[in-house]
């Protein structure tokens, strides 16, 4: 964990430690609640929690709390950058424009430690050593008819956002005759250059060769047309392509239903959050020793998190005219703990328990509310976990995906020779992918691990498509088969699937290069984020917490944003709560099925594959 990272987590737990005297208070009277409070002060409940974070296990009468509005100084929006291999700070830095020092400082973790390749660094949108263009000394430009805001910065050599940085009130269409800041004179065709032509924005994280894919366009045909090409692709730059070839890389048929586009009812919905926060570790111990914990416990690392995500949605279903009575309560990972919260705070009267994180906590509460109408969420726990009748386990297990795998592959298969590789671990998978395609080939390694080049070669097909399926946790095999298979490439069309794409096909051992010249694919409970400042959600959470969001984060909010939507549109006109209702956010999706005669269980998923070095979600 980085040091930006441990003083995020610190922030967010011990954030009213950062207000000086001067900051507004409030005296908590007897049955005010954390919404009527908010109320009160014009706030959300959102605002209120991220200046008093320990209201999360409940507020106590005659309490002092803080209500001003203030932010902490010097907050820095950050945009991000992945190392690619045998990258350098020095290199980076001439790249983006940035001092090597502004890098580390930024980063501070790279005082202690190399650069690693595929690491994220935080990049500072506005550089202390950049040459600011002042807003005396920039160019002018006239609208003319059929401009728009992407032309207009095409024509001066400028990124979209470079040019709404400078016209800080642009809208989304442009008015002729409006005058414009532009960095930079004219320095592209004029607009009648533009016919059969139309202009696309870079995206984070695509590269030159995506771009052909996704655009249906040569190399050398887009670099022709953007000479500037010659000095890299960076992201927001924006490209004159042919008209009409750009097609979208979301080529996922199914339809999923939009529940923000639906009425909401206006009852006030309410929602317990139960997570083990460990406040009462944290009041018993020094800063320095809570420093410790938060780099090796990774419950708070976790909880935190997932925490932050949360607030974020519960204050977005809010802007939406939502209301929400949202009580957050520290499990300390403990049933007992539970048991107690829950017959102490009637929480068979909320509407929704998102929690607790761990399975006993959760299988504990789940028994003691079985009979209620709450609606219960497991929010982190793949395993197999008892549901009683109200409970929903969110996270799809290994089983489903596994399942939903072996169904896609079923789907796709015209003639493909199939080869199977797996672990004695795996052999249940074996004997499905045999019992759907009997003329599949089994390949076993020797007692070290490894799979001789010779059986792959004879296995593998020179007049067919080759499905190669790997199912292991063997370091070994994979770190020598993969290559293998890398290599073999060149001559026979190999595609590497998986039904289980655990942390060995991650490390260092197997590069995104080899998977991606192997196409591989597997099932994956959440799809790839666009991680930029251009995404509404990264950008509101690095303006509210300073970092960027971890996965977990990024889970919490979608959970609880699909939780409170399908209950507010479910209150609306007394609808049944639909949990077979297909969903996507962020990075998830939601569709429950009812398992037997107990609960739910969430088996909407994604089968995702390397397209050059780009992860997109594959056609069914």
């Amino acid at each position: 964990m980085t040091q930006r990272q441990i003083t995020f987590r610190l922030t967010f737990l011990l954030f009213i430690l950062s207000f000086g005297a001067s900051a507004q208070v409030h005296t908590i009277q007897n049955k005010e609640s954390i919404t009527d409070i908010a109320r009160n002060y014009n706030m959300t409940p959102f605002e209120l929690m991220t200046l008093n974070p320990h209201l999360r296990n409940g507020i106590n009468p005659g309490e002092v709390i803080r209500i001003s509005k203030a932010v902490a100084k010097g907050v820095t929006l950050y945009d991000t950058y992945k190392v690619g291999r045998k990258e350098t700070l020095f290199g980076i830095g001439q790249k983006l424009g940035i001092s090597v020092e502004d890098i580390k400082k930024h980063n501070p973790i790279l005082y202690s430690k190399e650069l690693n390749t595929r690491q994220i660094l935080l990049i500072p949108v506005q550089y202390p050593d950049q040459t600011e263009l002042k807003t005396s000394q920039a160019l002018t430009y006239t609208v003319k008819p059929k401009d728009t805001k992407w032309r207009v910065a095409y024509l001066h050599g400028m990124t979209l956002p470079e040019l709404e940085k400078l016209n800080p009130d642009l809208g989304e269409t442009l008015d002729i005759g409006q005058v414009l800041k532009v960095s930079n004179p004219e320095v592209k065709q004029s607009g009648k250059d533009f016919d059969g032509y139309e202009l696309y924005t870079v995206k984070p994280k695509e590269t030159l060769y995506s771009l052909t894919k996704a655009l249906d366009v040569s190399e050398k045909e887009l670099s022709q047309l953007n000479p500037e090409l010659e000095n890299g692709l960076k992201a927001g730059m924006i490209l004159k392509i042919p008209a009409k070839t750009s097609k979208s890389v979301n080529v996922n048929p199914q339809e999923f239903v939009e529940l923000t586009n639906r009425s909401f009812s206006g009852d006030e919905i309410k929602l317990a959050v139960m997570l083990p926060f460990g406040l009462k570790e944290l009041q018993a111990d020094t800063l320095l020793n809570f420093k410790r914990r938060f780099k090796t416990d990774r419950n708070l690392d976790v909880t935190t998190d997932f925490y932050s995500g949360v607030l974020i949605a519960i204050d977005s279903a809010k802007t939406l005219g939502i209301k929400i009575d949202a009580n957050a309560f520290d499990t300390e990972n403990s049933e007992t703990k539970v048991s107690q919260i829950i017959r102490s705070n009637q929480l068979d009267r909320a509407d929704a328990i998102i929690g607790p994180l761990y399975q006993k906590n959760f299988e504990r509460a789940g028994e003691l509310l079985k009979d209620s109408h709450v609606k219960m969420f497991s929010p982190l726990t793949n395993r197999e976990i008892r549901l009683y009748q109200n409970c929903f386990q969110s996270l799809p297990t290994q089983e489903v995906l596994e399942t939903g795998m072996l169904n896609f592959m079923k789907s796709k298969h015209r003639n493909e020779n199939i080869i199977v590789v797996a672990d004695r671990k795996f052999r249940g998978v074996t004997t499905r992918v045999k019992a759907l395609f009997p003329e599949a080939v089994l390949l076993v390694s020797d007692t070290t691990g490894i799979v001789s080049q010779s059986l792959i070669v004879t296995a593998l097909s020179v007049d067919k498509p080759n499905w190669v399926v790997v199912v292991s946790e063997n370091v070994t095999l994979l770190t020598t088969l993969i290559p293998k298979l890398s290599q073999l490439s060149d001559t026979y069309k190999i595609n590497l699937m998986t039904t289980d794409r655990n942390k060995f096909f991650e490390g260092d051992e197997v590069s995104s290069r080899q998977l991606a010249r192997l196409s591989f694919q597997f099932p994956s409970v959440e799809k790839p984020l666009d991680m930029s400042l251009s995404n509404p959600f990264i950008n509101q959470y690095v303006k509210a917490y300073g970092v960027i969001p971890s996965k977990y984060a990024v889970r919490g909010f979608d959970l609880t944003f699909d939780v409170i939507m399908r209950i507010a549109t479910a209150k609306d006109n007394q609808r049944k709560f639909d949990e077979s209702l297909p969903t996507e956010y962020l990075e998830n999706r939601f569709s429950y099925d009812k398992k037997g005669s107990g609960g739910y269980l969430n088996k909407s998923f994604y089968i995702l594959k390397y397209d050059g070095y780009n992860l997109i979600e594959a056609k069914e």
